[in-house]
């Protein structure tokens, strides 16, 4: 529900899926639209009949298994202020914070990035983005692009709610830690 005044409220209307304004003095219905709400189930098992996204080796291959249980997996959430928090901070330089939207606006889904580190910037400006744990890169061979995980506070491609989940992991809070 959204308020927009006291006086006026917009809410949804699940078994319609019409959105709804009205004034709450009357109670009159001031506007009404149709609106689309994605319904998404989940057909195969996770982890037994397809791979968890953080088991991905390429962008093609996160792409594959979140096809399965992300369809949003086309939203791109990047925190822009908190970059320039970050920034504000002086703890990291210009070019790292470059870098890190870099990688931030190429997310391949969830937090993983996969290229090639080079591209992006020197080595110390990824050492940096390293070294104040922003990101964490894992190489994988010669033959496989390098896997960048990212920070989820500071950027996300896909399903919000399982930002909370990666967010809960990244900071090592949760159950048996």
């Amino acid at each position: 529900m959204t308020v927009v005044s006291d006086r006026l409220r917009t809410t949804i209307d699940s078994t319609t899926g019409l959105e709804l304004t009205s004034d709450t003095q009357t109670g009159e219905v001031l506007a009404s639209r149709k609106i689309t709400i994605k319904k998404h189930t989940i057909t195969a098992d996770v982890g037994k009949q397809c791979r968890h996204p953080v088991d991905a080796r390429t962008s093609e291959e996160l792409a594959e298994i979140l096809s399965v249980h992300d369809h949003w997996a086309d939203n791109l959430l990047v925190e822009s202020d908190k970059l320039l928090d970050l920034l504000d901070a002086g703890e990291i330089s210009p070019g790292a914070i470059k870098v890190f939207r870099n990688i931030l606006v190429e997310l391949a889904g969830r937090n993983l990035w996969f290229g090639r580190l080079a591209d992006l910037g020197t080595k110390r400006e990824v050492a940096d983005l390293n070294k104040i744990g922003l990101i964490r890169v894992v190489k994988q061979g010669p033959t496989l692009p390098t896997k960048v995980l990212v920070h989820p506070w500071y950027g996300w491609r896909g399903d919000l709610s399982a930002r909370q989940i990666y967010l809960g992991q990244w900071l090592r809070i949760g159950a048996g830690d």
